[in-house]
């Protein structure tokens, strides 16, 4: 019993490791379009997707790019970017 409850715990994590993995490549690609996108909404709409990506795994991060498209709204006019910022 006690091997059937380790196995299970491993196999949790293992497939967690694996989910973070990918959403971390998820956040990297939006992060390359990001830096060669030039329209403004475009851009915080990048800012948003990056964020929300990293939800699960880092906080912290989601927080500073909401942040980041709540300025650049701001700043452009966009308001559905900074309603959205919010969320």
């Amino acid at each position: 019993m006690k091997y059937k409850l380790n196995f299970t715990i491993i196999f949790f994590i293992t497939l967690l490791s694996g989910q973070l993995r990918a959403e971390n490549q998820f956040a990297d690609s939006l992060s390359k379009l990001l830096l060669s996108e030039s329209n403004a909404q475009k851009q915080a709409d990048l800012m948003l997707a990056i964020g929300e990506s990293y939800l699960r795994s880092d906080y912290k991060r989601t927080i500073s790019y909401a942040t980041k498209c709540l300025q650049l709204a701001s700043k452009t006019g966009y308001r559905v970017g900074e309603m959205k910022s919010y969320l």
